[in-house]
């Protein structure tokens, strides 16, 4: 499926939202944690050259679609090793999808989040 069509097919998705595994939401995480990275990485020689010899040697693609309970906000990440090992640190460019399935947007992410005395 050309990347294009698994955007709008995700975007489709995204107005049936729920929290549980429903087939909406079964579909939607096999295009956000496979689909979707695997069509990143069939671009990798095109990314890792945007990303140059430094980072573009440490090119690697994330997703999620929620840890348990599935998120309203799916997301999936170009990164580069050493500035982000994790999505909690670090910069990468990250894919991002409105609730309402009307838009896609591509931006640079920053994660910083601290677990500190039980909360962020």
């Amino acid at each position: 499926m050309p990347i294009i069509e698994t955007l709008r097919r995700i975007c489709a998705l995204q107005p049936f939202y729920s929290s549980t595994n429903t087939p909406e939401m079964q579909e939607r995480g096999r295009l956000i944690r496979h689909t979707l990275p695997d069509e990143f990485n069939a671009m990798s020689t095109e990314l890792k050259a945007a990303m140059g010899p430094l980072f573009g040697a440490e090119f690697g693609v994330g997703a999620s679609d929620g840890t348990g309970l599935k998120t309203e906000a799916p997301w999936v990440r170009i990164f580069a090793t050493s500035m982000s090992p994790r999505p909690t640190t670090g910069w990468y460019a990250v894919v991002h999808f409105t609730a309402n399935g009307q838009a896609v947007f591509v931006t640079v992410g920053c994660g910083s989040t601290v677990w500190s005395n039980g909360s962020f």
